[in-house]
């Protein structure tokens, strides 16, 4: 989804598009693929702490929060330094979003989805110049069509 996405804000403009599995989803392991009433069935304390206390959330299988937000981090990490003075547009998944404004904002990782809720399409805007992070926009659906 993310591709396709990139595809059509390239539009017909000669800009490279880089995939990167450094920028996918967090892996949720068994609970891949199931309905979020099925999982909180059968798992009911893993499921309250994804969503409640993200810092005591540790899966069996799949990725602890700790592991995605050093995964993402580390990757735009490198994309920033092979970018310098350059604009850069990330087009990715709302758990790896929320991992960017959790380091960009230094928050602590049991107030990962404090904040606005990233939503299919949201804009985020970082501003770096050197060392100095600016959050300018987050989670932004201000062009989203006004409903009737």
């Amino acid at each position: 989804r993310t591709l396709k996405t990139a595809e059509i804000i390239r539009g017909k403009r000669n800009i490279e598009i880089i995939a990167s599995d450094q920028l996918r989803e967090i892996n949720m392991g068994s609970w891949e693929g199931q309905f979020h009433s099925d999982i909180e069935a059968y798992d009911q304390e893993g499921y309250y702490n994804f969503w409640h206390k993200p810092d005591l959330y540790q899966p069996q299988e799949g990725e602890s929060y700790e592991s995605l937000l050093t995964r993402v981090t580390n990757e735009v990490e490198k994309i920033i330094g092979e970018n310098e003075n350059k604009t850069i547009l990330i087009v990715t998944h709302a758990g790896v979003l929320k991992s960017l404004m959790v380091y960009f904002k230094n928050m602590a990782i049991k107030d990962f989805w404090s904040g606005p809720f990233m939503k299919s399409a949201c804009l985020n805007i970082i501003e770096i110049s050197g060392d100095h992070r600016k959050l300018v926009l987050e989670g932004d659906i201000s062009h989203y069509p006004k409903e009737r």
